[in-house]
């Protein structure tokens, strides 16, 4: 039997940037993130619901 199962991932990560602002350190920072540089140190799973996923027919069936 197939199950679906929905997981949440919570990470904390750190990436060092130079910055002239608390904003500007922040866009660098997401900046950062998009580009894959960021060190991941921690990370929590946590599974948030299973279910049984139902039995898929042939949608090409004759009628």
């Amino acid at each position: 039997m197939k199950y679906e199962v929905c997981v949440r991932d919570s990470s904390t990560g750190y990436v060092s940037v130079e910055a002239d602002s608390v904003e500007d350190a922040k866009e660098k920072a997401e900046t950062e993130y998009e580009n894959g540089n960021v060190y991941w140190k921690n990370s929590d799973l946590d599974i948030v619901s299973v279910r049984a996923e139902q039995e898929r027919t042939d949608a090409h069936e004759s009628r």
